[in-house]
């Protein structure tokens, strides 16, 4: 069987945007019998389906000639608009997946985020040229399809846009999960923590956060019916990523002070390039079971420490991918009092104890609310 007929065997009723649509439709263009297949793919819904169709037309090709061909595609589209009828938003739509591999509202909210994190640390960290060019795409909204047309032939030619925003928005992201690694909790530097008294009395090393400003990547675990797992504690069970809260001096929030079970690890050779997801609440994610892509409704936000923590609603959630050998904890993090499950996993994996008081920090005990949609596709 050839590349075109699995195509068309595994071809269902499933979802996908309008570029790989057109994409898939230009695959089929010299094919024959192609008509019933393509009035299908405008209605198709099966994710899983259609990543194994593009996967079938792109698997011979490289990222760049993959969007080469998606480009000329679009040029060809645009170039030809009457005839094609493109309605405003489907030129704008083009045109912005042309620039920036994307469609409209996503690009908007990336930018913007960029924009925030910019405003935040009060530095721009991109060329002004390339802010001015993204912000003349945001407006093609407010123009007329001529001038829409315009924009874009004059724009075309002159480099690889979507080179050009992945790696600004890369630069800014950079910094920011940089933000986060650089300033968390490094207990081999911070002996004025280090209470001698208690370590003597518990045979383990404790230390004591009594007001002090911190900041620190936490991750809550629960036992099983065997207690708990080791491979869960070092983040090394079979799966690509991890759920982790950040918390800080001005917000102690985590799911387990929701819930009151479990255990909370403090982990602090977190891997900035690992990160991938960064959400002041709960963002709802999921791993697709059968090619464990990474999946939320909530938006990607680019935070400073200082930003996450300020806006962090009951508990923030931050996903990192795991390195080959997991993530090793450096610390049981205690709340007020050190309870016997503490202990107990202190002594048998000799990990340290952080105590914090709590009547000391700020702790936003608002349950997150999560009917707010700020839906976003990655």
């Amino acid at each position: 069987m050839d590349k075109y007929e699995e195509v068309l065997k595994i071809l269902d009723k499933e979802y996908i945007s309008l570029n790989d649509q057109e994409f898939i439709i230009h695959f089929f263009e010299n094919k024959k019998g192609n008509s019933k297949y393509i009035k299908n793919i405008s209605n198709m819904k099966n994710q899983s389906i259609y990543l194994k169709i593009i996967h079938l037309i792109e698997n011979d090709m490289d990222v760049s000639e993959i969007e080469d061909r998606r480009r000329k595609y679009i040029i060809k589209v645009i170039d030809d608009y009457k005839n094609n009828n493109l309605t405003n938003k489907e030129i704008i739509d083009y045109i912005i997946y042309y620039f920036v591999g994307d469609n409209y509202y996503n690009f908007l909210v990336n930018f913007n985020q960029m924009l925030l994190y910019m405003k935040h640390i009060n530095k721009i960290l991109i060329s002004k040229d390339h802010i001015k060019f993204y912000q003349d795409c945001l407006r093609l909204k407010d123009l007329n399809r001529e001038d829409m047309i315009l924009f874009f032939n004059q724009n075309r030619n002159k480099t690889k846009f979507f080179e050009m925003f992945y790696d600004d928005m890369r630069i800014i992201k950079n910094h920011s999960y940089n933000d986060l690694t650089s300033k968390s909790l490094m207990l081999e530097k911070n002996n004025k923590l280090y209470d001698k008294k208690l370590s003597n009395k518990l045979g383990i090393d404790v230390y004591y956060l009594d007001g002090e400003e911190f900041y620190a990547f936490v991750r809550c675990i629960l036992p099983n019916k065997d207690g708990f797992n080791i491979d869960d504690i070092y983040c090394n069970l079979p799966k690509k990523y991890y759920s982790f809260s950040y918390i800080g001096n001005k917000n102690i929030g985590t799911i387990d002070k929701v819930n009151n079970m479990g255990i909370t690890l403090l982990y602090s050779n977190i891997n900035s390039n690992n990160i991938v997801h960064v959400h002041h609440m709960d963002s709802s994610s999921s791993i697709s079971s059968k090619n464990e892509v990474f999946i939320t409704s909530k938006i990607n936000e680019i935070s400073s420490a200082d930003s996450l923590i300020r806006d962090t609603k009951c508990y923030n959630e931050i996903v990192i991918k795991k390195d080959d050998f997991g993530i090793k904890p450096a610390a049981i993090i205690c709340f007020n009092e050190i309870q016997d499950k503490d202990l107990e996993i202190s002594h048998k994996y000799k990990l340290p104890i952080v105590l914090i008081n709590c009547n000391k920090y700020y702790y936003d005990e608002s349950y997150p609310d999560f009917s707010v949609d700020d839906s976003y596709s990655l």
